[in-house]
């Protein structure tokens, strides 16, 4: 299993090298093997480093994305994006392809089971999504200043701007199994949401958490998240 994560600046500032790293240590028990990709205010990384993460647009602006992913119809992707068949069809590539041509409906178009977040450099803009299966999970924090997003809660909790408080809510909606939890979002963490199974998210001065199926959106400014 790959995995994935990542820091976003919105005040343009440049992510310190040593916090990626950080980052990627609790990602990673093999850091020989691990990926890091790094521009101005943006950081993603990746677990390994034999997958195409980088795709450039007709005008030269990078798509880049880390995923956690195992989808099952490669096949028909590739015929449908045109991909040449004399190749063998590489999964991050396609998921790339896929987003350059339908953007976040690009989700109602994949099987298998995928969590992951795609560098729009043109829009300068994050998005990703988590399969309807919940068996790959991505977690993330918001503040006014910065997004981070990681498949592993522990790496998230190695940056120096997310709170260790504990949420009641969590623990009193899993303590009771006759209580049902009202927020899929919620985790251990006050600081520390998670993407709920089946749904995408846009970030970029706010976030927007889409249902993939329904097209519902839960709108979020990122101080809401404070």
């Amino acid at each position: 299993m790959t995995f994935i994560a990542g820091i976003y600046h919105f005040n343009q500032d440049p992510v310190p090298g040593n916090t990626a790293f950080e980052m990627m240590k609790k990602t990673s028990n093999n850091l020989v093997n691990a990926m890091l990709w790094q521009e101005g205010p943006v950081f993603l990384g990746w677990s390994d480093n034999s997958t195409e993460s980088v795709l450039h647009d007709s005008d030269g602006y990078k798509l880049v994305i880390a995923a956690d992913s195992s989808i099952d119809n490669l096949d028909e992707l590739s015929i449908k994006l045109d991909f040449d068949r004399s190749e063998e069809p590489s999964g991050n590539l396609l998921l790339l392809q896929a987003y350059q041509k339908w953007k976040k409906d690009m989700v109602i178009r994949l099987a298998g089971e995928y969590a992951f977040m795609i560098w729009d450099e043109r829009e300068q803009s994050l998005f990703g999504a988590r399969d309807v299966s919940g068996n790959r999970m991505l977690y993330y924090h918001a503040n006014p200043n910065q997004f981070a997003f990681c498949t592993k809660m522990e790496a998230l909790l190695t940056l120096p701007f997310i709170e260790k408080q504990l949420d009641t809510r969590w623990f009193e909606a899993h303590m009771n199994e006759d209580m049902e939890v009202a927020d899929e979002s919620l985790t251990p963490y006050v600081s520390i949401n998670q993407l709920p199974p089946g749904f995408c998210m846009l970030v970029n001065n706010q976030i927007e958490i889409i249902n993939s199926f329904s097209r519902t959106v839960r709108n979020k400014r990122i101080d809401s998240y404070i």
